[in-house]
């Protein structure tokens, strides 16, 4: 049976790890990926016009529309275009927006309306989709806590990492150290702080593989 094609859609930065891998995972299993995206620097309402005038040029060489991490705000976009075009939608929802503007980054209260809004991003995206992604079980588990979500659509796809990071070679350190080597972007979900904590706490312990820390 020949694999679908996918059209990768939303307002994404290519080089991120997320869809970087997805689309390579995709590619090694036959798959083609087709991108379909909008510039990052536009609004919701531009990105959405924007993926409005170039999707129809591109229809007929997918099956599957991928709506990319973050982009739960243009679900009903990808929604229009999917049911327009015949086409199924997966929905990368990665992680929640209302979880992470709220209590993660802090960025507003519960009770406002920017809360709410976000709230209602994250409960339409999961309805819109035929089938939706998320990075670990937990959030999975959250999405069908919190919104009600069904868990037979909620797929796991862990983040991974890039092949790139594989190849690098190894930072030199100090022989009576401990070197801790973190990629990420420093927002609290990261937990930098914990990261340094179990540093602290292992200062001066030899681990079961012969590491002084």
């Amino acid at each position: 049976m020949k694999p679908p094609r996918v059209c990768y859609l939303g307002a994404y930065d290519p080089a991120y790890p997320r869809n970087l891998i997805l689309r390579r995972g995709l590619a090694t299993q036959g798959v083609e990926v087709i991108e379909c995206r909008a510039p990052r620097e536009l609004s919701t309402a531009g990105r959405a016009r924007a993926l409005l005038r170039r999707f129809p040029t591109l229809a007929g060489r997918c099956d599957v529309i991928l709506l990319a991490e973050f982009g739960q705000s243009l679900a009903p976009v990808a929604w229009w275009l999917a049911r327009r075009f015949h086409r199924r939608l997966i929905i990368d929802a990665f992680t929640p927006i209302y979880d992470s503007a709220v209590y993660d980054r802090r960025v507003t209260s519960p009770r406002s309306l920017a809360a709410r809004r976000y709230r209602l991003i994250d409960w339409l995206a999961l309805r819109l989709a035929d089938r939706v992604l998320v990075d670990t079980d937990q959030h999975r588990a959250y999405f069908v806590q919190e919104f009600g979500a069904r868990r037979d659509r909620l797929h796991v796809i862990p983040v991974g990492a890039s092949r790139e990071w594989l190849e690098a070679p190894p930072a030199p350190h100090e022989e009576d150290g401990t070197l801790v080597q973190f990629y990420g972007s420093y927002i609290p979900l990261h937990g930098v702080d914990v990261i340094l904590r179990a540093a602290h706490a292992l200062r001066g312990r030899r681990s079961a593989w012969g590491f002084s820390a």
